[in-house]
């Protein structure tokens, strides 16, 4: 998990160099998402060994899954920021 998360911020400054912005989006949102999966199948594979879970453990899993939801979270605003919809008060009427 430590190495999808350095190529995910190692493609944010590859790509921000010399790219379209919409490139740079799709590269970022792969990223994301890939990362999301990586951080759900850590969770998986956790949850199919069988362990005492000690607070320590629970811990991981706990951290774990926020990555997976930050992830997650950060690949949905990267989806809509490649597909800007009006503001409210601006759109027409």
């Amino acid at each position: 998990m430590a190495a999808d998360f350095t190529r995910f911020n190692d493609a944010h400054q590859r790509h921000a160099l010399n790219t379209t912005p919409t490139t740079l989006l799709n590269a970022q949102t792969d990223s994301a998402q890939s990362l999301a999966r990586s951080a759900l199948t850590i969770v998986d594979t956790l949850n199919a060994q069988p362990m005492y879970h000690s607070p320590e453990i629970r811990a991981v899993y706990a951290r774990v899954r926020q990555l997976a939801h930050l992830a997650t979270d950060a690949a949905d605003h990267l989806i809509d920021a490649g597909h800007p919809r009006p503001h409210p008060c601006r759109a027409s009427h």
